[in-house]
């Protein structure tokens, strides 16, 4: 079951049970005049969506907008099975990413490349979308609620589709992964970088942009709330150039993967956050597939190594 829980007047951070932290993610309902809801998460958690929005009173066919995001199965990977409780709402996705929920051939094969072939056990299968319910967005575009507008904002860099959405009445930046995953308990941001498309240079641009919206309140789908926006955005652009210059120094001169995720810690992982794991072949695959492999491949197309 999930948990429910109210973040600011009309908004609702919804958290499903059982959540794998470093996979799925949180997902936001905001109520108004209509209706929205923020990610989908996976395809494995809708169900567990649907029954966070009954406990407030709401039936999936209540929504007026879905807005993932961007379309990585842990964000909008439930998109298709949720639009089919969903009649009336409207799917909101970046441009370039709109085919590939049409059509998620490509999405499928990116995802298994990443995770592996038995995926779906861990986000379940991804569903299309049909073409009537996209909505696709440039970025600048306002859609309104009643009482409250969302302004969309295109933020390429962790993928060129991804976008965030700024709420006008709480002042309030759902940002995705633009900025990287929070540990509130921590009060630590974690990179989020992903393969095969992160864009240092973009990923900077689009930091520069959430931080002239000069917002209030931060809501990371990785994993909570932080009325401390300021400070993680500029954090955020901080970790980015630090990991930048280790990772290409490393790489330049032959360092092992291994050693430059050690080097990377200070900008990854505090000892207490993660004890014996941070030592682990686990962590050191997951940043070796997650941060390491995406700068590498920047660089390379970059031909900067």
């Amino acid at each position: 079951m999930a948990m429910v829980i109210e973040v600011e007047a009309g908004i609702y951070r919804i958290v499903p049970e059982g959540l794998d932290r470093g996979i799925l993610c949180e997902c936001y309902l905001i109520v108004d005049d209509q209706i929205a809801l923020i990610e989908t998460g996976a395809t494995s958690q809708v169900d567990q969506i649907i029954e966070g929005m009954a406990k407030l009173g709401y039936e999936p066919t209540s929504l007026s907008y879905i807005i993932p995001t961007h379309i990585h199965a842990d964000h909008g990977g439930g998109a298709g099975y949720l639009a089919g409780y969903a009649p009336d709402a409207k799917v909101i996705v970046h441009e370039q990413g709109a085919r590939h929920l049409i059509d998620p051939s490509r999405l499928i094969l990116g995802t298994r490349q990443t995770f592996g072939d038995d995926f779906e056990d861990e986000f379940g299968p991804l569903i299309p979308v049909p073409e009537h319910k996209i909505f696709s967005v440039q970025g600048g575009e306002t859609i309104s609620l009643g009482k409250r507008d969302l302004k969309i904002i295109h933020t390429p860099g962790h993928a060129p589709h991804h976008i965030c959405i700024y709420e006008t009445k709480s002042h309030g930046l759902f940002c995705g992964e633009a900025l990287g995953c929070y540990m509130p308990e921590y009060d630590r941001l974690v990179l989020a970088t992903a393969p095969p498309l992160f864009e240092i240079n973009l990923a900077l641009e689009s930091n520069q942009r959430l931080k002239d919206l000069d917002p209030r309140v931060l809501f990371f789908s990785q994993w909570g709330v932080s009325r401390d926006a300021r400070r993680l955005i500029e954090l955020s652009e901080e970790y980015i150039k630090a990991c930048r210059d280790i990772i290409l120094s490393g790489t330049k001169e032959g360092e092992t993967e291994e050693s430059i995720i050690e080097r990377l810690g200070p900008y990854v992982w505090k000892p207490d956050m993660l004890g014996e794991y941070a030592k682990s072949e686990s962590i050191l695959r997951t940043f070796g597939t997650f941060l390491v492999g995406p700068y590498v491949a920047y660089f390379k197309r970059e031909g900067l190594t």
